[in-house]
């Protein structure tokens, strides 16, 4: 949340060191990407998969300029088997990111919106492990499969919701896509 909302993500350490030594001009850190005491604690989100994993220096760029946040103009659908408590953090994040959840819109119902309107549509399932397994687990799981299918059909692109929560780290939605892009 932090990252989309162009706050600073800082290291443990850095609340420790501000202890011992006051940030000199606060108001002035907060306001642009300065070199300062904060730069050197900021947390960066780098793995393999992601050449620049800056997204919490990238949302304080975006909001200092006001420009658009990280999901502007884009919208997600959920699946219906994800975990309620997951389904809500999910949606803050992507209201937070300016994007649009599309809330109770069937696959063909999808489908007759993008032929009228052509948008960018993700559907997100959830590729973590079940909370509880039941008896019914395999049947639940074809049925999320299917949901899948569906709206791959319709025209949203399937993503998990790994994926969106990487997009957010590395503050770069061409993450969500599933093609490759070279200068991701």
């Amino acid at each position: 949340m932090a990252i989309l909302s162009g706050k600073w993500v800082v290291t443990a350490g850095w609340i420790v060191d501000c202890l011992v030594e006051p940030i000199p001009d606060l108001k002035t850190c907060l306001e642009k990407p300065i070199p300062g005491p904060e730069i050197s604690y900021e947390v960066n989100f780098c793995d393999g998969s992601c050449t620049s994993g800056y997204g919490p220096t990238k949302g304080r760029a975006t909001a200092a300029e006001q420009a658009p946040k990280l999901f502007s103009g884009l919208h997600f659908c959920l699946s219906t088997y994800i975990d309620p408590e997951d389904r809500e953090t999910i949606r803050r994040l992507v209201a937070a990111g300016e994007g649009q959840v599309l809330e109770g819109i069937s696959p063909d119902r999808l489908h007759e919106n993008l032929n009228r309107n052509p948008a960018e549509v993700y559907f997100i399932y959830d590729s973590g492990p079940p909370r509880k397994i039941t008896s019914d687990f395999d049947l639940i799981l074809a049925k999320e499969i299917q949901e899948s299918i569906e709206y791959a059909k319709s025209g949203a692109q399937v993503i998990s919701h790994r994926r969106l929560l990487h997009a957010i780290l590395c503050y770069n939605a061409r993450i969500l896509d599933r093609r490759p892009h070279q200068d991701m």
